[in-house]
């Protein structure tokens, strides 16, 4: 039988909502902009990734 300790919970819990928030945050700016405003306004991309999650 495993057991789930808290300190995992909460990891698995952080990055739910850390997910969450940034899918909620792509639709609002996919609504929000159009196409050629969005192009318009962007010229650089910044990309982040972080390991471990």
């Amino acid at each position: 039988m495993t057991r789930f300790s808290y300190s995992h919970l909460f990891t698995v819990l952080k990055t739910v909502i850390f997910g969450t928030t940034i899918l909620i945050g792509q639709i609002f700016l996919q609504f929000n902009n159009s196409a050629a405003t969005a192009a318009s306004l962007y010229q650089h991309v910044l990309l982040l990734s972080v390991d471990g999650l």
